[in-house]
């Protein structure tokens, strides 16, 4: 079903079902769903240390559209507790890029950004990843399959960051 065949909720149910399915046979394959490695890809992020928070921004590898001092204040406005941010540390997954976030009051959130750009990107896509990661969480199905919870996420180009965030928990993996 492709989706002019279909409304807006019975795509987005296909959606979520696609997901669930490759959650399940990820589960039983390899482990953890792709966005968990995602989170916590390799289970090490590439810390810079020693230097100060401009300075690791500088180093780190990123999409030419994504401000990552921008993706620094959406997470302050949504973390209205954190304390200001002190390190930023990266990894990548296949289909996102990872930013480990510390704050002063140690505070630790992963900020997954999209690799890809506006032309080529779905927000449906994401959302609905967004969605079945809340319903793998919540619902209790699927106990053994370590999700985060998520604080905020943006699937527009119109934020600080210039690129759609994720905003959620640290898992290590």
């Amino acid at each position: 079903m492709t989706k002019k065949d279909a409304s807006p909720a019975v795509y987005l149910s296909g959606l979520i079902r696609f997901h669930l399915q490759s959650v399940t046979t990820h589960k039983e394959r390899l482990g953890p769903p792709p966005v968990i490695k995602a989170a916590a890809a390799r289970g090490r992020f590439r810390v810079l240390s020693g230097m100060s928070l401009s300075e690791q921004i500088a180093q780190l590898r990123k999409k030419e559209w994504v401000d990552l001092h921008g993706l620094i204040s959406c997470a302050n406005i949504h973390l209205s507790t954190a304390g200001p941010c002190m390190s930023i540390s990266f990894d990548r997954g296949s289909f996102n890029h990872v930013y480990k976030l510390v704050f002063t009051d140690d505070t630790h959130i992963a900020a997954s950004v999209s690799n890809h750009d506006g032309e080529d990107f779905n927000p449906e896509a994401k959302r609905s990843e967004i969605e079945t990661m809340r319903f793998v969480r919540e619902s209790g199905l699927y106990p053994d399959i370590p999700v985060p919870r998520e604080y905020a996420f943006d699937t527009t180009f119109d934020n600080p960051a210039g690129a759609l965030y994720i905003l959620m928990d640290v898992l290590q993996g």
